[in-house]
């Protein structure tokens, strides 16, 4: 429970203390505070459960830059971007190919961290 109260401290006062935070933000977040904010994205990731698919998982995070694999693959919260999960996934058919499938289907979430967006 220690590093979720840390997790929850750390966004509340980089959400707090940079203006550049909020500018990322969608505008339907703008209005939260910090908790609230944090509060959804919890909510968001605990939703997220093995044997779901990636297209579910689309459906609430958006896709990090940078590289990605299709085997572990890194989302952001999109009402804060620093708010981010790594998911892995079990391929579903073809399993031979590089590109995502919506069909991979989820076999580990972690806990949510906050890092920096990686560009491409």
């Amino acid at each position: 429970m220690k590093p979720l109260s840390t997790l929850i401290l750390l966004v509340a006062l980089t959400l707090a203390a940079s203006p550049q935070v909020g500018s990322r933000q969608d505008s339907a977040d703008k209005s939260q505070s910090p908790c609230q904010l944090i509060e959804r994205a919890l909510q968001e990731t605990q939703r997220i459960k093995s044997g779901m698919t990636r297209r579910e998982i689309e459906e609430h995070f958006k896709l990090d830059g940078g590289l990605q694999v299709r085997s572990e693959t890194r989302y952001m919260y999109p009402g804060c971007h620093l708010i981010r999960i790594d998911v892995d996934f079990k391929f579903a058919p073809p399993t031979d190919r590089v590109e995502f499938s919506p069909d991979d289907v989820v076999t580990k979430v972690s806990t949510p961290y906050l890092a920096y967006p990686d560009m491409d």
